[in-house]
């Protein structure tokens, strides 16, 4: 049963995918920092467990999976610590905000080699994306020798990203530069700069 981590937006998205979208699954805990946030959400969602403690949510043995669905600078310490509890762990991306710290947390994914692993790059399983890897790789166009990519979260995040945007904030741009450059690489069979 997973456990979902951050309850903003993004945590609150993956509870209504786990459990409208996805049969057998049960989100069983979710964790936050403000209590009142953790009980709406599991009055909403009708969720057994609530943490503001994520170390104690980890304890739980009921639990087998962890959605980390919170700020970018919380995911590295939050990752190591999941693979630590030999825990299955959906991250959202990024995985973290340097190259040591990925690979902190990479270190800790091999010492837990019996556990699923994965970072919401959702772009690699949507349909034209996949079609153009293929048609790439099977050189049905050619030598890419430029990527460019573009990309749109939905209507409903719109008026948040703005409000960001507004207050000149440049997570959203990097977020989506590092989106735009792991898909090139994961595309295009050649060296991304």
């Amino acid at each position: 049963m997973p456990r979902l981590i951050g309850i903003g937006g993004m945590g609150r998205t993956h509870i209504t995918n786990l459990q409208q979208r996805i049969p057998g699954s049960e989100v069983s805990a979710v964790c936050a920092r403000h209590k009142d946030k953790v009980r709406a959400n599991q009055v909403e969602f009708n969720i057994p467990y609530g943490y503001t403690n994520y170390d104690e949510m980890l304890a739980n043995s009921e639990i087998d999976a962890i959605v980390i669905a919170t700020g970018a600078d919380a995911h590295k310490e939050q990752a190591i610590k999941a693979c630590a509890a030999h825990k299955h762990i959906f991250c959202e991306k990024p995985l973290a905000k340097t190259i040591d710290d990925c690979l902190a947390v990479e270190q800790a994914v091999a010492q837990n080699p019996d556990k699923k692993f994965t970072v919401g790059f959702m772009r690699r399983f949507d349909s034209s994306y996949a079609e153009a890897k293929a048609r790439i790789r099977a050189g049905q166009i050619g030598k890419p020798i430029l990527f460019k990519g573009v990309s749109l979260d939905p209507a409903s995040v719109l008026d948040a990203h703005l409000e960001g945007v507004k207050r000149c904030c440049a997570v959203s741009v990097s977020a989506i530069t590092g989106r735009v450059l792991y898909l090139g690489s994961w595309a295009c069979p050649c060296q991304v700069a």
